[in-house]
């Protein structure tokens, strides 16, 4: 069974939500149960009805008014699948092969 695509919004949503659970932490009463808050300002009715669908496809576990969000192994997958989408097209993986011709570069300036 193939991975179903997800769209810019769901990805959106997703890396948020990915942003709240490791930059945020949460609060001291949802840390210890392992939940991450959200900032419901900061979502609309669109992504209240995405993080539902998130949640009916077993992908998160998501709680709105109570803006708390759990995810699954699939949906950290996933999230850094999709910020190392998101970061590749603002900054392309270097290449090994980049670095030694750098480093060289480099020598042949300090020497020169």
């Amino acid at each position: 069974m193939s991975e179903r695509e997800y769209n810019k919004d769901e990805k959106s949503l997703l890396l948020y939500f990915e942003h709240c659970l490791v930059d945020t932490g949460g609060s001291s009463r949802n840390k210890s149960i392992g939940w991450g808050e959200f900032d419901p300002e900061k979502v609309n009715k669109e992504d209240i009805e995405i993080g539902n669908k998130l949640t009916d496809e077993g992908l998160i576990l998501f709680r709105y008014p109570a803006c708390i969000v759990r995810f699954t192994d699939k949906a950290w997958k996933l999230a850094h699948k999709f910020r190392r989408e998101r970061a590749e097209r603002h900054s392309p993986t270097l290449e090994e092969k980049e670095i030694l011709v750098d480093a060289k570069e480099s020598e042949d300036v300090n020497n020169g």
